[in-house]
């Protein structure tokens, strides 16, 4: 004898239903189950049996879910160290150019010698190097007497450069930025942007990007700063003298692997 859903419904409508009556549950859960009428042990066997291939589906969808969810982790951890962090870079030449200052001098040369600056932007974005936010412009040093000098700013950010992870290390950074970039760079002033009345020097920066995972954001920035007077680059820019002697005359500041600015004393081998 064989019951469908409708057929046990009718059976256990049609008799009275005795829960002590182990044969009776075994009748009534072998019908519900489809299975037909057995003797109790077969009965239970098979029931076991159903309850240890539901365990192992469930099983394996936990195991499956499980997967998901941590591909899920995984996939937003990835999302979430590519997004777009602080950007520093100027997108144009209107966040390259510094047009606030506090000093009035600064603010003056700055009025005085728009020109001169976007000439310099052009310049620069001709030779693939994007600019730092507000680095053209002008800034104020003070030299070892204590005087006041005033130098024309450039902070570029080249797009051929940028390291990812710590190979190679810090000072080799420094050293393969400083000897093969910066001089080429450099070379892109002209003496003329120089000949400008209360200009003492050149404040000359190199910015780059340490990056961590992914190769467009994130990570932090590197630089190089050398402040040198005005004499010093002309001769570096007619040939009198080499970049490295330039450099024996020039304050160099760097930031390496998030640390503070220093001032340092390059030697060449």
């Amino acid at each position: 004898m064989h019951f469908g859903i409708i057929g046990v419904h009718k059976a256990l409508m049609e008799c009275t239903f005795d829960p002590s009556d182990h044969n009776q549950k075994d009748f009534v859960m072998a019908q519900i189950l489809g299975i037909g009428l057995l003797g109790p042990v077969v009965l239970r066997r098979k029931f076991k049996d159903y309850l240890v291939k539901f365990t192992k589906r469930r099983e394996r969808m936990n195991m499956l879910m499980n997967k998901r969810c941590l591909f899920a982790v995984i996939f937003v951890f990835f999302v979430s160290a590519c997004a777009h962090g602080p950007s520093y870079t100027a997108k144009n030449e209107g966040e390259a150019i510094k047009t606030g200052y506090q000093d009035n001098r600064l603010q003056e040369l700055n009025n005085q010698n728009q020109a001169l600056l976007k000439e310099i932007y052009a310049r620069f974005y001709a030779a693939k190097a994007d600019f730092y936010k507000d680095g053209l412009g002008f800034t104020d040093v003070t030299n070892e007497k204590g005087k006041r000098m005033y130098y024309l700013m450039v902070r570029i950010r080249p797009q051929e450069i940028m390291y990812k992870g710590n190979k190679p290390n810090a000072d080799e950074r420094f050293s393969e930025v400083l000897q093969k970039s910066t001089p080429n760079y450099m070379k892109v002033i002209k003496k003329s942007d120089l000949n400008v009345k209360y200009i003492d020097g050149l404040a000359f920066g190199v910015y780059w990007a340490v990056r961590d995972v992914c190769d467009t954001y994130g990570g932090f920035i590197e630089y190089i700063e050398i402040y040198t007077p005005k004499q010093f680059v002309d001769k570096f820019l007619d040939g009198s003298i080499t970049f490295q002697d330039m450099l024996l005359v020039s304050q160099v500041l760097t930031s390496l692997d998030q640390r503070p600015a220093t001032s340092v004393k390059p030697v060449f081998k």
